[in-house]
């Protein structure tokens, strides 16, 4: 399946901030291998009923040592997002639950959303909630050719 503006651009923003970190010869990626795979569509991908059958775009994995950081990501505009309790927002909590029902402590599971459209795009956004407030919720906001987005996602990742 090809891949859409927003799916594109988050591809080649996490291949420029791994470059450009691998390259330092220290930082995120030190110690830690990355792999990157296209989520297949509905029906033949990994879906969550939690979340609304929610099938995000792609798997984004750390592996470090013992450990793995597992994330599913997903660009997209948020403009058809039903609101803060939409499913799809909420999944960044519900993984958490799933992660633990895994009882496996090298398995880190994430959820995030990378949204092309901005913050003053968003129509519930008049509720208040600030750019913080959605990346609380592992929301982050794209901004084509700059990788600052990504490495929120790959910090995320790394939070335990």
């Amino acid at each position: 399946m090809a891949l859409n503006d927003g799916e594109r651009d988050f591809v080649r923003d996490l291949r420029s901030l791994y470059v450009r970190e691998r390259g330092k010869g220290s930082g995120l990626f030190e110690g830690r291998d990355l792999y990157l795979l296209r989520n297949q569509s509905r029906g033949r991908g990994v879906g969550f009923f939690e979340a609304g059958n929610f099938y995000p775009d792609f798997v984004l994995w750390l592996v470090e040592a013992e450990q793995q950081h597992i994330a599913f990501v997903d660009p997209k505009g948020l403009r058809n997002i039903e609101g803060p309790n939409d499913p799809k927002l909420r999944f960044a909590q519900t993984i958490k639950e799933l992660q633990a029902r895994l009882g496996d402590p090298a398995v880190e599971l994430d959820s995030f959303i990378v949204s092309s459209a901005p913050l003053q795009q968003l129509k519930w956004w008049d509720g208040g909630m600030s750019e913080l407030d959605f990346e609380a919720r592992h929301v982050v906001f794209q901004t084509p050719g700059q990788t600052g987005y990504v490495e929120k996602v790959v910090k995320g990742m790394l939070e335990r």
